[in-house]
């Protein structure tokens, strides 16, 4: 069954490689100036920023993300209320606080949970690539997008998530993996009958020699049968996930 085509937007491969820290500065600078204002405004608000197209293509997607919005005239921009929380944040110099207000914005959007879907996807401990990324979205939401873009935009995508918290980036090995903590499940697209399958799914334990002087095996074996609900099944394969990406082998029976 195919997928449903969803709507996504990679930042543009024209921005800034260091898209987290570059986006704050446009909501500092579009705070700082305290009405709807263009690209143009920002840029002679501060010189040091980049051509106006390039601000233009940060405002469109900060609106995209859901810290700014359109008003007014062609190209008029202002911050959202969580915009505005962020602007004042960075205003007084408080960036922990920004970035928390980021990290439960960006938590909640639509391309998050496909991020997750990605790497959850990859299992077996394999971790993804921002290129691998940016091509997983491409696909899901049909668009035609070049090697470049998928190259650069999955990059940046992935250093503005990263620079949040919400992503494990190594770019010199573009590598990317979910942080261990505080992360939820993302949700199933499926439809509910296609459950996970049914089987024995084994999990083998070998402790390192770096992390003891001696050898053990444990083995678990857990069952999903038809009988199984889709939210206990999406646990199992959420803990199956988690212990890949600790290096824990695991295997599955169906």
């Amino acid at each position: 069954m195919s997928k449903e085509k969803v709507k996504i937007k990679l930042p543009h491969l024209r921005l800034p490689a260091d898209l987290g820290s570059f986006l704050d500065k446009i909501i500092l600078d579009l705070y700082r100036l305290s009405k709807p204002s263009t690209a143009q405004e920002l840029k002679e608000k501060d010189s040091s920023l980049p051509d106006p197209i390039t601000i233009g293509r940060a405002l469109s997607y900060l609106d995209y993300l859901g810290i700014v919005r359109r008003t007014g005239g062609k190209g008029v921009y202002e911050l959202t209320d969580e915009g505005r929380k962020i602007g004042i944040e960075l205003y007084q110099d408080n960036r922990q606080k920004a970035d928390e207000i980021w990290k439960v914005l960006l938590e909640k959007h639509q391309i998050y949970s496909y991020i997750k879907e990605y790497i959850q996807e990859k299992g077996g401990g394999v971790r993804g690539s921002s290129i691998g990324l940016a091509e997983y979205l491409r696909d899901i939401s049909g668009e035609k997008w070049k090697t470049a873009f998928l190259k650069a935009g999955g990059a940046r995508l992935c250093n503005l998530f990263a620079s949040k918290g919400l992503l494990k980036y190594d770019e010199k090995e573009d590598e990317i993996s979910l942080p261990m903590e505080g992360i939820s499940a993302p949700p199933v697209r499926q439809p509910s009958s296609a459950t996970a399958p049914q089987g024995e799914h084994e999990v083998f334990l070998q402790p390192s020699s770096a992390r003891g002087l001696f050898n053990v095996d444990i083995q678990l074996k857990i069952e999903i049968t038809k009988d199984t609900s889709p939210e206990l099944a999406e646990k199992v394969f959420n803990f199956l996930l988690k212990l890949s990406e600790k290096g824990v082998q695991t295997k599955a029976k169906t």
